[in-house]
């Protein structure tokens, strides 16, 4: 009994954590389409927060990286890998030039876990 409960644990801890499902590849894709398209390089910085007030987005801004981040989106992480990771979120940087335009856009996702 106990090696099988270990033998479970193991298995949702490799597996549950996993920011490779379906919905999570889909809406980070979605978000990289959507912030190159409608940031694209040599946009102001002034220009980048615009763009993140009217989706709702509140950029904080990391000048020594000199990126614009925020989270745009938060996924909730449903089934047995819950018990793991409670959700996801999906991270945007906007890149900056010294000078303050934009380069170039990062998503990424890391997950809420144990």
């Amino acid at each position: 009994m106990k090696t099988t409960l270990v033998a479970l644990a193991a298995a949702l801890t490799m597996t549950g954590c996993n920011p490779d499902h379906s919905l999570m590849k889909r809406r980070a894709t979605e978000w990289k389409s959507k912030a190159d398209t409608e940031i694209p390089a040599g946009r102001s910085v002034e220009e980048a927060r615009a763009w993140g007030s009217r989706n709702g987005i509140v950029f904080s801004d990391l000048e020594k990286q000199r990126q614009l981040y925020a989270i745009v989106e938060r996924i909730p992480e449903n089934g047995l890998s819950s018990y793991v990771c409670s959700d996801w979120s999906i991270i945007l940087k906007v890149n900056l030039t010294a000078s303050g335009t934009t380069v170039n856009n990062e998503v990424s996702t890391v997950g809420t876990c144990l």
